[in-house]
Parts: C-alpha cells; sequence; structure tokens
C-alpha cells in the first residue's frame, strides 16, 4: 500500500489514488495494480478485485497553478486551474469509454481529487455516467472517500 507524499499537496494525483487505495482495502476489495504517478505511467491508475469482480479506476488530482515539473518549475501556470480540470474530466472519461470496450465485464470509475469543478462536471453527466455503468469517488482533503455514483458492470448490447 503506498503512501501519502506530504511534499505535495493533498489534491496531487498520487495522494488522491493513495486514499482511494486505502478505502478499497478497507471496504474489502484487494488492489492488484497501482499505477505510478509520479512517472506520469501509462495504462490504468488501481486495479482492483473482489469476489470475482475487477475494478479499474482512473484517478485524476487537481491541476495546481504552478508549474511541478521542468525548467518552469515554481512559475505560475497560464492555465486557470477549473479550465485545465474540465480536461482532466474529459481525458478520464475518453479513456475510460476505451477501456468499456476492450473489457466490457469491467467494472469502471473515476476518482477525483473533491473540488467544485469537478462536483459540478458529476452532477451534469450523473446520468450518463449510470447509463456507462461507470462510478465516481470524489477524494476530500482530509483523504474520505466518497462514491457518489455507483460503478456497476455494463452487459454488452
Amino acid at each position: 500500500m503506498g503512501g501519502l507524499n506530504a511534499d505535495r499537496s493533498w489534491h496531487w494525483e498520487g495522494n488522491v489514488q493513495t486514499a482511494l487505495e486505502r478505502h478499497l482495502l478497507a471496504e474489502g476489495w484487494t488492489v492488484t495494480e497501482v499505477a505510478d504517478t509520479e512517472s506520469k505511467a501509462p495504462g490504468i491508475d488501481l486495479v482492483a478485485r473482489r469476489e470475482g469482480r475487477w475494478l479499474a479506476v482512473e484517478v485524476k488530482g487537481y491541476p495546481s497553478t504552478t508549474y511541478e515539473h521542468g525548467p518552469k518549475r515554481g512559475q505560475p501556470k497560464p492555465t486557470q486551474p477549473s479550465n485545465q480540470a474540465r480536461q482532466w474530466f474529459s481525458h478520464a472519461l475518453l479513456g475510460m469509454m476505451l477501456l468499456l470496450d476492450r473489457r466490457p465485464d469491467a467494472e469502471i470509475a473515476i476518482a477525483f481529487a473533491d473540488f467544485p469543478t469537478y462536483r459540478n462536471l458529476i452532477s451534469r453527466t450523473r446520468f450518463s455516467f449510470g447509463l456507462l455503468g461507470f462510478g465516481v469517488y470524489l477524494v476530500a482533503a482530509d483523504g474520505t472517500v466518497d462514491l457518489v455514483v455507483p460503478h456497476a458492470p455494463v452487459a454488452p448490447a
């Protein structure tokens, strides 16, 4: 099980992923894969199993106002975090839709740091998440996790 990175903000993707991992373990899931978010490893961010079920979760933190890597580290970003978060939301959704086509037996979820931008987008797409069977988790600053939209396997048409 991974640990929180105290050098990063609570809403950094790695810390959101760690909080979700702890939550799933407490709920009786066995976490079988956790991507290295620091290196921006490709693939599914978190995979868990429980009683013959297979859960894949795409995890998104919340954008910072400054660059965190490279030659611009510490300098302000030109993009507002709320605008960048909308892009991250859409990228996560597309990734999970592509995964559903490859693994129609999977339960799929997306986890976000709990910010108003994400809450607003979730409330505006809740019906679609339900149709797709996608779950949505929100991770708060204190590490608590809330499953705001339940996930379920979708039977192929």
